[in-house]
């Protein structure tokens, strides 16, 4: 198995998830009211979304099928189906007419924005190279590209697998939120 990793978001994901995990922990430990127990399910339905979606969304190749992880569920889609892959401000892949997406790999808006000409050339014409970002995502678009060729034989049918994790923690901590409040 291949894992492209997500493009942002590790360090400040984990900071954030730390940060609300410690201070929801703390100010319930310190203070048990309801007040309390409605910040710290807030503190926890917000860490457990900030897992979601700066942490969990990663591409996967397995030797069956392309995995696209996405904040609450996942696409698995088989090699031979693929038709075409673009890596833009997010990853999509093609089959057929329709197209599957995954915002772990992509280009920033910014090197998306810029012309072609001042991404590679400075103010005053100075030869740069593309940002690491950008040189990052087309990097990835030609390794899947690569792997798309290398195994077209794999077939099946494309499938949606639910992050149950995620959305019960996130369901159950806001319903907890909800109900401390309204107490």
């Amino acid at each position: 198995m291949i894992v492209f990793p997500r493009s942002a978001g590790g360090f400040v994901g984990w900071l954030f998830v730390a940060v609300l995990v410690v201070v929801g922990g703390w100010t319930l430990a310190h203070t048990p009211t309801t007040a309390t127990l409605a910040f710290a399910a807030g503190c926890g339905l917000l860490a457990v979304l900030v897992h979601a979606y700066l942490l969990r969304p990663v591409i996967r190749a397995h030797p069956g099928f392309l995995e696209l992880v996405n904040p609450l569920s996942s696409q698995l889609v088989p090699w031979a189906d693929i038709d075409d892959v673009a890596v833009r401000s997010v990853t999509y892949v093609y089959v057929g007419q329709r197209r599957y997406s995954c915002v772990a790999v992509g280009r920033t808006v910014r090197q998306m924005s810029l012309p072609e000409g001042f991404r590679q050339r400075g103010l005053f014409g100075s030869e740069r190279p593309l940002g690491a970002r950008d040189r990052d995502a087309a990097v990835v678009e030609e390794r899947l590209l690569g792997l798309i060729r290398a195994r077209a034989h794999v077939t099946g049918e494309p499938s949606r697998q639910w992050s149950w994790p995620h959305l019960v923690g996130a369901g159950a901590l806001g319903v907890l939120a909800l109900v401390a409040v309204l107490l």
